[in-house]
């Protein structure tokens, strides 16, 4: 090797730019035992002076991340030298430097065209940038379509990071088993990313099955690969017990190595656990410290946590009006319901019922349902027509919901001529019968999924009181047709009285005449038994042109399970 040093630095004495730059990369690798910096800048600087490309867009390297910000400028000039005697890096790190406006002002259209030029090349890096200018649409038209082929492009030619991002694409555009297999190739290559995104693929069951096994060996993966929101997941199962024994301790050391990387859902469930002595020995003021920390980095889960900490005094002195400022600051629905509490009660505030109102309202809008509930007793209590149609709104909301006492509240409604919310179920709109339907098919739907598919639910007394609530929500909401189909084929399904036959072919009749399709042909299966061809036929062609259309394309996919209707028609 030493007589190899010994020829490239005569050559390089001759002038021979080639010579050089090898020498340069040489010397100035710290890690070579012929390491020798002073005299690799020197040769590198001569190699560049004499127009060598490499040599010029390395020694803009050097001055753009080696030195200081008023070297920048002067590597923008060596990367455009470079550029222009053919330098496809050059080129690469002239769109960065645009890109991030790394010595030159931040300009999107001119970072574009050096990484055009670039991608053009064949540059995988510039390839994977374009895309994200394309995706985002800075410098260049917003193109989704064709994001997605510069990031499949950078992905093929080794760029993890592309079929990284594909994956993402992908996702939002609905295309999961697509998503997945891009992030399956970046997560070949080791892309933490990747890792962590399928992962939590498997821990939802998103575009895959549902696997918390193998959502935590990927996910163990990823963090190993140095993902801290990885490690982070990692931790909460751990802490969870979710596809592994429950090691709180084990769970707490994760959370402390990722909270000192700033992952602030860490600080948080690490404070909790300082709080609790989860895991740790319990300190509730260094708990504070952590939720603190978390708190004013935004985190509103620990914003929250912080208040309840103040409201109740733990860790630091009881302090009410903290409290509240912070679970202001969370705007989390959980908080904003607690706050509207305390001032519907006068705990710890001056009791002001407006305020109450307007927490329960910022907390029930976003979907918290025991503030729908209250934010409805008051209104009730204004007692004017709009606050009463508003209370009726809210019940309303959360009884679509799956709340029970809110379905209380509302059947009461219907039944009570005496209850403050009577009136407001007379001459119901098509949009609140709607939601009426919504809250029978819970009943009917979720827990008795055997009234799909038009079979017999049996003889379960639990079964039956699900059947018997959801015709009620279908009953109240009056003629209206999809809830008269419902309320039809369910009791067509399944009887419960003699006289529910003749309510079955009454309600599906006026959906049928409404021009519900799915109702007529739910009618046809009970005349099609022991009936011939000709009597179904007969049946169908009296039926209005749109609707027998709609039966004829319903009965030929067997639609309904019966044979006899498709060849009839």
């Amino acid at each position: 090797m030493g007589r190899a040093i010994a020829s490239f630095e005569a050559a390089s004495e001759e002038g021979n730019l080639f010579a050089m730059q090898v020498l340069a990369g040489i010397y100035l690798n710290k890690d070579s035992q012929f390491a020798n910096a002073e005299r690799g800048k020197v040769l590198r600087q001569r190699a560049a002076d004499r127009g060598n490309p490499d040599a010029m867009e390395m020694l803009g390297d050097s001055l753009m991340y080696g030195g200081e910000d008023d070297q920048k400028p002067k590597a923008i000039d060596w990367y455009l030298k470079a550029a222009a005697a053919g330098s496809i890096a050059a080129k690469a790190e002239l769109g960065r430097a645009f890109r991030y406006g790394h010595g030159v002002t931040r300009d999107y259209e001119k970072a574009a065209e050096w990484w055009l030029q670039a991608h053009a090349a064949g540059n995988a890096y510039s390839t994977l940038q374009l895309g994200y200018l394309t995706r985002d649409g800075n410098g260049v038209a917003k193109d989704a379509d064709k994001a997605l082929k510069l990031f499949e492009q950078a992905g093929n030619a080794g760029r993890a990071a592309g079929w990284h991002s594909a994956a993402y694409l992908h996702r939002s555009a609905g295309r999961e088993g697509h998503a997945i297999d891009a992030w399956r190739r970046a997560a070949e290559k080791g892309h933490a990313g990747a890792l962590d995104e399928l992962g939590f693929s498997y821990f939802q069951g998103h575009g895959v099955p549902k696997d918390y096994r193998e959502s935590l060996r990927i996910t163990a993966i990823a963090a190993q690969n140095g993902s801290v929101r990885a490690k982070t997941r990692v931790a909460d199962m751990l802490n969870r017990g979710i596809a592994v024994e429950k090691d709180p301790a084990r769970a707490a050391e994760l959370y402390s190595q990722t909270a000192d990387k700033g992952e602030v859902w860490s600080m948080n469930r690490l404070g909790w656990a300082y709080m609790n002595g989860t895991g740790v020995e319990k300190d509730e003021v260094r708990a504070i410290g952590l939720l603190r920390q978390a708190a004013e980095k935004g985190d509103r889960s620990a914003q929250h946590s912080l208040g309840y900490a103040y409201v109740n005094g733990r860790g630091v002195e009881k302090d009410i009006a903290k409290g509240i400022e912070w679970y202001t600051k969370a705007d989390l629905r959980a908080a904003l319901s607690n706050m509207a509490q305390r001032y519907r009660d006068g705990f710890g505030v001056e009791q002001n019922d407006v305020k109450a109102k307007l927490y329960y309202q910022r907390s029930a809008g976003k979907g918290h349902q025991a503030a729908m509930l209250a934010l409805s007793e008051l209104l009730i209590e204004d007692a004017t027509p709009q606050s009463l149609r508003d209370a009726f709104d809210w019940t309303l909301k959360a009884a679509i919901q799956g709340n029970e006492q809110a379905q209380s509240k509302l059947a009461a409604a219907f039944t009570n001529s005496d209850n403050a919310l009577h009136a407001q179920t007379e001459d119901l709109s098509d949009t609140y019968r709607q939601d009426l339907v919504k809250i029978g098919r819970r009943f009917e739907e979720v827990k008795v999924s055997c009234v799909i598919l038009l079979v017999d639910c049996g003889e379960l007394s639990k079964q039956k009181l699900q059947l018997t609530v959801a015709a009620a929500w279908y009953r109240r909401a009056g003629d209206w047709p999809d809830a008269q189909f419902r309320l039809g084929r369910m009791l067509a399904a399944n009887p419960q009285e003699p006289q529910h036959e003749r309510e079955a072919v009454e309600v599906l009749n006026a959906a049928a005449e409404a021009g519900l399709a799915d109702a007529a042909m739910r009618n046809v299966l009970g005349v099609v038994n022991g009936s011939s061809p000709e009597g179904v036929v007969g049946f169908l062609d009296r039926q209005k042109p749109t609707t027998g259309a709609r039966l004829a394309k319903l009965s030929v996919a067997g639609r309904f399970g019966d044979s006899a209707i498709g060849p009839a028609w």
